[in-house]
């Protein structure tokens, strides 16, 4: 500005202020070494403080990795001791499962199609074989009663088809030595690798029917005589006398139906004529549990006192103590008898006092008695 803007006045001003200008530059040139040096010196704080957090970082993600890794690793510990446990329980229920399966009293057996795969060894027996290997193999058909085998193939088809609820059923079989016996089974289907396998239960009821039916046919005879018995019968309670079943000879006997003595005690009815009486029937059942021919005075409806002989025996009916009897009534042949007697004596009188000479002649022999 002084010197004017011309090139000349320029290159006067520069000369003129050269001096000036080496002086700045020198004085720049210091501060910017002092400033570079500054820099370098902040560059080299920064990158060791980095470095010291790059460290620090590391120590920490590698410790954070370790406890990490521990803690899988512990994990990994504590999956393996559970399965381990996992496994050992699952040896341990199938140990007691075969126990079971081999032991249980009942045949216990699987089939694939009728085609047995596991048999116990109450299996083997029901079917009559000697061993399991003459079993495992063979068909359950081979032993089902030709009459039966319909009925247990169309099940067995249901089982093929789905799940299905337990099957109850009695079935014949017969048996390795051609024995047919009564089996009672229950099947049931489940899944194994895609297969279709049943698993059945049998137990064998062929007593147990006989018993029945034997139980049935003297529970019929029974009835047969009690209810038709000429001589009354009856079933009371021990301790209060109530009637548990008569039969129509006892109902003729004391004049009363058999809804109107059945679940009504013969004390309440008034039919123990004499209950001391009934006190020592009581005791002599205690004693023997029988007692024949104990004359038993019984009152009908209608207030009439019967002679009666009873028979009876202590039992127990649903687990409750009671008195089997049979009652005959003895009062018209009492009556008789003491008539016959009065009778006899009478004519004995007569004779006696009679003027008349009186025997008896047996025709075959030609025997007289006087």
């Amino acid at each position: 500005e002084e010197h004017g803007s011309d090139r000349a006045g320029f290159a006067v001003a520069l000369a003129t202020s050269r001096p000036y200008l080496e002086v700045v530059a020198q004085q720049l040139a210091r501060q910017h070494a002092a400033e570079r040096t500054a820099l370098q010196e902040h560059r080299r704080r920064v990158v060791a403080l980095f470095e010291v957090i790059g460290v620090v970082l590391s120590l920490c993600v590698a410790a954070g990795i370790w406890a990490l890794i521990r803690r899988n690793l512990r994990a990994v510990d504590a999956l393996l001791a559970a399965d381990a446990g996992h496994r050992e329980a699952l040896r341990a229920g199938e140990a007691r499962y075969r126990l079971l399966f081999e032991g249980a009293p009942i045949a216990l057996f699987v089939h694939e199609g009728g085609v047995f795969r596991y048999v116990n060894k109450a299996a083997v027996a029901l079917f009559g074989e000697r061993s399991a290997a003459e079993l495992v193999g063979r068909n359950y058909f081979d032993y089902v009663h030709p009459q039966e085998r319909e009925a247990a193939a169309r099940r067995m088809r249901d089982f093929a088809e789905g799940p299905q609820d337990l099957d109850y059923a009695a079935r014949r079989i017969v048996r390795a030595d051609g024995e047919t016996r009564v089996v009672s089974t229950v099947g049931m289907g489940f899944r194994e690798g895609g297969r279709t396998l049943i698993q059945g239960i049998g137990q064998d009821i062929t007593e147990q029917l006989r018993a029945q039916q034997s139980l049935r046919e003297s529970e019929a005879k029974f009835a047969a005589v009690f209810f038709n018995s000429p001589d009354a019968m009856a079933i009371s309670t021990f301790d209060d006398g109530t009637f548990i079943e008569t039969n129509d000879a006892y109902g003729k006997l004391t004049a009363y139906g058999r809804d109107e003595l059945v679940g009504h005690s013969g004390l309440s009815l008034g039919i123990f004529a004499y209950p001391a009486q009934r006190e020592r029937l009581l005791a002599q059942l205690r004693a023997s549990g029988t007692a024949l021919d104990f004359e038993f005075p019984v009152r009908n409806r209608h207030g009439e006192i019967r002679q009666c002989v009873q028979s009876s025996f202590a039992l127990e009916v649903n687990g409750r103590p009671a008195i089997a009897s049979i009652i005959r009534d003895i009062t018209d042949a009492r009556r008789a008898t003491e008539a016959l007697r009065k009778s006899e004596e009478r004519l004995r009188q007569a004779i006696r006092v009679a003027d008349v000479g009186i025997f008896d002649q047996d025709r075959r022999s030609a025997t007289i008695y006087w």
